[in-house]
């Protein structure tokens, strides 16, 4: 078994590609706690804690999203913290500190963290370190605040701890990571050929999980697969292991997934019977799914928390979704519609619901106020203005809140809580953050203000860098046509060499545009100040 200090070792050979994480977002968090009737800290002022931020992927966003926050992350690989800190000075991000440490002797003094972020870390590092990170849970956890912890499960990892052993097995004598990562893939792919379905039950899971390691990138590989230390939990050990540290459990982070909402009647009955606490309806779940991998909430112990989502909570939250309808949207019509939103879906015959699911899909990727889609919803189903604050406790409306608690369950809506500031209109003078530009000067991978990471292409990238204020909309244009002008940028769509002036310069400015509103659709352009 490794110590923590060489697992620390692997990360700077190996550097994870640090990306935001949007299912840990504080807004998503304090929007969860909410709803099973907590009172947690306001997010725009939140003190945040990251175990294991890397290079600050997913904390620098929220430190440029919230800068009355102040937010705090650690890592034990030094060279990422480094990377880290150079992005951090390039954004001119004064509220986020980001620190080389070993949870095991990271000290805060009397310090407590709102929320305290810990994905992709409690799995793979040793027992030791674990208790550390709920150590540090206990001692540095505002009252009301939030932990969100992701970690391996079973049984979903029992196959894969089949598969695991046998990377490890094929890679025990290379030394080198590239030579590790080339052999298990090697392997993957050999035994997902070459096992014969009739006579391997698990053959269908060498060829899933070859898909999966076609797909994965070779950091991923190396730290969930290869690494000395992967620990799964049965989530009742997980829980067990949280209480003796003061913390009970709250919610997953996808609450889809603790709802018995797309389960047949008959098996979620039979679940209701076999389970009399929260913590055994979350295992018997796990075991009917297979689950291997959880993203779960804790908060303080005797906290009172609501056994399920509370439809009253909606009032102070917004809610989003891109559900699409099996067919074109038909308000008043007294025919049942189909929502679909992957997996996700809802058939209602209502109207006030139908209306909702139009106002939502209208407004992605933006989310809104839940008392604006009420009057918004009914205003349109009763053909009528309705003022909400004068009729929020009319039945329409509490049937609504019902409906959109239930999508909530089901993954069909997003709820958050305090709404980002993006805008899906090009402005007159078009502006992204500081933290996109500094990223987009090393790569096209950025982020959004919807916390999700966004590849670039080439012109997006290079447009991108420009959007800091102070180029109008023919500002850009100018520069685009500079830049193809001067051969800074290809543009292979462009027209040849033998068109015109006045058709290069028109196919620059529609370019322009275009790109503009490509950004503006991915929540990357912010209002001005």
């Amino acid at each position: 078994m490794k110590d923590i200090a060489e697992i620390g070792s692997t990360y700077d050979l190996v550097p994870y590609k640090s990306f935001p994480f949007p299912q840990s977002h504080p807004a998503r968090l304090s929007a969860i706690a909410k709803l099973f009737g907590l009172t947690p800290p306001a997010v725009r002022t939140a003190r945040i804690l990251e175990i294991g931020c890397a290079s600050g992927g997913n904390l620098l966003p929220l430190a440029e999203q919230y800068p009355e926050s102040s937010c705090v992350g650690i890592d034990l690989s030094s060279r990422q913290i480094a990377d880290g800190n150079r992005l951090l000075e390039s954004a001119r991000l004064t509220n986020v500190e980001l620190l080389a440490a070993d949870v095991r002797n990271a000290s805060f003094g009397q310090n407590k963290f709102d929320y305290i972020l810990c994905h992709g870390v409690f799995s793979w590092i040793p027992a030791e370190a674990r208790a550390a990170v709920l150590q540090l849970c206990q001692n540095h956890l505002s009252p009301h605040g939030i932990a969100y912890i992701s970690y391996n499960t079973f049984p979903g990892w029992h196959d894969r701890v089949v598969l695991r052993d046998a990377m490890r097995f094929r890679t025990r004598r290379h030394s080198k990571p590239e030579e590790q990562i080339a052999e298990a893939r090697n392997l993957v792919s050999f035994f997902s050929s070459a096992v014969n379905p009739e006579a391997v039950s698990y053959a269908s899971m060498w060829k899933a999980e070859a898909e999966a390691v076609a797909r994965a990138d070779d950091a991923y590989l190396f730290h969930e697969h290869l690494e000395a230390e992967n620990q799964p939990f049965y989530f009742h050990e997980f829980a067990a292991l949280a209480d003796e540290y003061g913390l009970q459990y709250l919610a997953e982070s996808d609450v889809g997934s603790m709802s018995l909402e797309n389960i047949p009647d008959a098996c979620a009955s039979m679940l209701k019977s076999l389970a009399t606490t929260t913590i055994e309806m979350e295992q018997y779940l796990d075991f009917l799914r297979n689950r291997a991998f959880r993203q779960t909430l804790l908060c303080r112990s005797g906290l009172p928390r609501r056994p399920s989502v509370s439809a009253a909570a909606l009032a102070a939250l917004h809610l989003a979704s891109n559900a699409v309808p099996d067919r074109p949207m038909s308000v008043d019509s007294g025919e049942p519609m189909l929502f679909r939103r992957g997996n996700s879906t809802l058939r209602s015959n209502e109207t006030v619901v139908k209306a909702a699911m139009q106002v939502l899909k209208e407004s992605w990727p933006q989310p809104v106020p839940f008392r604006w889609l009420c009057a918004r919803a009914r205003s349109l189903a009763e053909q009528r203005p309705v003022a909400i604050e004068s009729e929020w406790l009319a039945p329409p409306t509490e049937r609504l809140a019902e409906v959109m608690s239930r999508c909530i369950n089901t993954g069909v809506i997003d709820v958050r809580d305090e709404p980002p500031a993006f805008t899906t209109e090009v402005p007159t003078h078009p502006l992204t953050t500081n933290l996109a530009r500094s990223q987009a000067l090393v790569g096209a991978n950025v982020t959004n203000r919807l916390h999700e990471n966004i590849v670039l292409d080439d012109l997006q990238r290079r447009l991108l860098l420009w959007l800091d204020g102070s180029n109008d909309v023919p500002g850009v244009v100018g520069r685009l046509r500079g830049a193809i002008a001067n051969k800074e940028l290809v543009m292979v769509t462009a027209p040849t060499a033998s068109a015109d002036q006045e058709t290069r310069e028109r196919t620059a400015e529609v370019m322009t545009h275009q790109v503009l509103h490509s950004l503006a659709q991915q929540a990357l352009l912010i209002p001005s100040p």
